[in-house]
């Protein structure tokens, strides 16, 4: 598996850990509640904050729209409801022939994809590796929930 940068791979190999407090070792002192990364920590200190700008700092800017939201990306997808045409709005399409799907996200997109799919290793890509399991899920996320259960055990 590759990652992106120093920070992901860290992330990930705490996903690996028995407790929650290694799989989540950034703590709120507010609150008390535990996150994986320092940027999921960030946003949810905005949780906090007395007013609705401080919560959602990102505000739609089109005329009539008093919208906010948490996050840059919340808002990127926002301002597509606004877009005139379809392909605005949903500007992922999917490329199998016949198939005239279209997403706002990518990520759904590439889920979408995964229907075309002729066998079930092409629609659920990522396998358990623990030993006697072999599971087949369609996401990432699936995998990672059911790992947890071997953790468990």
């Amino acid at each position: 598996m590759r990652f992106k940068d120093k920070p992901s791979l860290e992330t990930h190999k705490r996903s690996h850990a028995a407790t929650e407090e290694e799989r989540k070792p950034f703590v709120c002192q507010v609150c008390d509640e535990r996150f994986a990364r320092t940027a999921g920590l960030r946003m949810h200190k905005r949780s906090h904050a007395a007013t609705d700008a401080g919560r959602k700092p990102f505000a739609c800017d089109y005329e009539g729209c008093d919208k906010r939201f948490k996050d840059k990306p919340d808002l990127v997808s926002h301002k597509r409801s606004h877009a005139a045409t379809e392909e605005e709005r949903k500007p992922f399409a999917c490329d199998y022939e016949g198939c005239d799907k279209r997403y706002r996200q990518r990520g759904a997109l590439n889920v979408h994809k995964r229907s075309h799919a002729a066998t079930e290793e092409e629609r659920k890509p990522f396998v358990c590796d623990n030993e006697g399991c072999g599971m087949r899920f369609g996401s990432a996320d699936g995998l990672t929930k059911h790992k947890r259960h071997h953790v468990a055990i």
